[in-house]
């Protein structure tokens, strides 16, 4: 048995070391402390773990260097799990990202072993000559019930405040503008930094939902459309990919539609509409087979098991 340390506070972190706590003798999960004088004791503590531990395993490792750092200094074996935007930074041009890339490629040489949270991702950080394991973030805190589908089509996107450009708002817009007979609902957004937002009628703009009104709304579509700039593994994606809805992606994603520009957009939407709303079987499958919690946590307990037998 194994002392395991998990670095971060993000509910994939809790319920993993949740899960991971009957095949180990202790799995901690431990908040980064910045280096401020208030944060001095935490930041001690935090050391003191690592230290006593075998493996550590965490997200984002440009921001967890420090802790990568540590652990290599005790010659912990350390694991680096890919999400989205820290695979987003690498490619990205200017003086922040490129001291972010900076960081990554000095921490890389820290890492021990990569896992990666989706094929797509996976894809990418090849071009960066990094590879892993492909493993999913668990899919906790969202409803993964299939569903009969409703009887007219309608689209679900999300769409944050203050982010239209990077979530492509303006695709959204100029779809439901040429399908006015399709309902659009875009949840995240209130709709005041959209011009002329009234002249929409068939696009109405929610807010930020709670997860009762996420279920009502769920029941009351048929496709998905998320069109950001870039992805990681998306929650809401598999939350509709479980309830077998179509799901009209940015991201090369099985079980979803992939697109590129808006042309292909509105060709692929222009054929999903022609006939009734249908279960998408492939989308549920895919989440059966692929993002049960029991497979992605015996997933990761063989990888932290194979660092602690290889020495």
């Amino acid at each position: 048995m194994a002392k395991i340390v998990i670095i971060g506070n993000t509910s994939h972190c809790n319920q993993l070391a949740n899960q991971l706590d009957p095949y180990f003798d202790t799995v901690r999960t431990i908040r980064p402390a910045d280096f401020k004088l208030y944060e001095i004791r935490k930041l001690l503590s935090n050391i003191r773990i690592i230290k006593n531990s075998d493996v550590v395993y965490g997200i984002f490792s440009a921001y967890h260097l420090s802790y990568w750092i540590v652990a290599r200094l005790f010659s912990k074996k350390t694991i680096n799990h890919w999400i989205g935007t820290d695979v987003y930074v690498l490619f990205k041009k200017g003086i922040k990202y490129d001291f972010v890339n900076i960081l990554s490629k000095f921490a890389q040489k820290l890492i021990t072993t990569n896992v990666i949270g989706s094929e797509f991702l996976k894809e990418e950080l090849n071009k960066k000559n990094i590879d892993g394991l492909v493993i999913p973030l668990i899919a906790e805190g969202i409803n993964l019930d299939s569903q009969a589908p409703p009887e007219e089509h309608a689209v679900l996107t999300y769409i944050p405040n203050g982010r239209e450009e990077f979530y492509n708002l303006d695709m959204v817009i100029n779809l439901a503008s040429e399908f006015t007979d399709v309902n659009f609902i875009v949840v995240g957004n209130d709709g005041k930094n959209v011009q002329d937002r009234q002249l929409f009628k068939n696009i109405s703009f929610k807010g930020y939902v709670s997860k009762q009104e996420m279920d009502e709304i769920y029941s009351k579509v048929s496709i998905l459309i998320r069109l950001p700039i870039h992805d990681g593994f998306s929650m809401m994606v598999i939350e509709a990919m479980a309830k077998g809805k179509t799901v009209i992606y940015r991201m090369n994603q099985e079980g979803t539609i992939h697109i590129g520009e808006y042309e292909e957009l509105r060709k692929v939407f222009k054929e999903t509409i022609k006939s009734k709303p249908t279960v998408n079987h492939e989308a549920v499958d895919y989440v059966k087979g692929n993002l049960n919690k029991k497979t992605i946590v015996e997933q990761i307990r063989d990888v932290i098991l194979t660092q602690i037998i290889s020495g």
